[in-house]
């Protein structure tokens, strides 16, 4: 199997899981890489495309998600089409789509720097003992004072400096990442799941220690696949509702990546 250099790759300014689908992609449609074949184990493919495993695992996902390639354990990756499938898309223009609130303000509530101890790390997906800087803050339907969720962010230390804006500029925190330490977002990923409201949440939400909640975590990670922040949003159930709209994607050659 031959692969590209680094040079010869398409979308430089992309996320790097998504240069490697490209050109895992240009690689099968040209028949470099042949249909029925069985792909390295995961570890030698990172090393042969110069990522780390967490990238590469990525984009092997992505390529199965396409009908590219079928991951069986104990088996391995085998190629079984030459060309994506026609396949839902969420159309996506900026990271803010990801979820839309309606006219509303954060209060910050407190900060300051932590370490992830063994709950946090798991929620975080990181070492324990690694640092953050850790803000707290409640968001209120503008004009009222009405709770309408909990936030807690999560910033590499480094970003510390966002503090100040956070609530007082009507601007998301990736933005003022960017516009401060010019890391841009490459790429956003939430998971949405059931959880039980802290004290700080249930006391800032109306509520009783323990109520249920919504729980949604953005993962925002810069083109060197640097986690940016984090951040855990929580919702009393009767107070939230997520609409997502899916179109079909006629296109075989269409290609992942965000819209600009």
């Amino acid at each position: 199997m031959q692969t590209r250099s680094n040079e010869g790759s398409r979308g430089t300014g992309s996320a790097l899981y998504q240069q490697v689908v490209d050109r895992l992609l240009a690689g099968i449609e040209s028949g470099a890489i042949a249909v029925g074949e069985s792909l390295p184990p995961e570890p030698q493919l990172a090393a042969q495309y110069a990522v780390s495993r967490h990238t590469m695992r990525e984009a092997l996902r992505i390529l199965g998600d396409l009908g590219v390639i079928e991951r069986r354990p104990g088996v391995g990756t085998t190629v079984r089409a030459a060309r994506p499938r026609p396949a839902y898309l969420q159309v996506v223009r900026s990271a803010d789509e990801l979820l839309q609130y309606p006219p509303s303000r954060l209060r910050v509530e407190a900060s300051g720097f932590v370490r992830a101890d063994a709950a946090r790390a798991r929620l975080l997906q990181c070492r324990r003992g690694e640092s953050w800087f850790h803000v707290t803050a409640v968001r209120r339907l503008r004009g009222t004072r009405t709770p309408i969720g909990w936030l807690d962010l999560y910033l590499q230390p480094e970003f510390a400096g966002v503090l100040p804006d956070i609530g007082r500029r009507d601007e998301p925190v990736y933005q003022m990442l960017e516009r401060q330490f010019g890391q841009q977002t490459a790429s956003v990923s939430m998971d949405l799941g059931v959880s039980q409201l802290s004290t700080a949440a249930a006391a800032a939400l109306g509520a009783e220690v323990g109520t249920p909640s919504f729980r949604l975590v953005r993962r925002y990670v810069g083109s060197d696949d640097q986690v940016l922040q984090i951040s855990v949003t929580e919702h009393l159930p009767d107070q939230f509702q997520y609409r997502l709209q899916l179109h079909r994607g006629l296109d075989p050659h269409h290609r992942w990546a965000m819209q600009p």
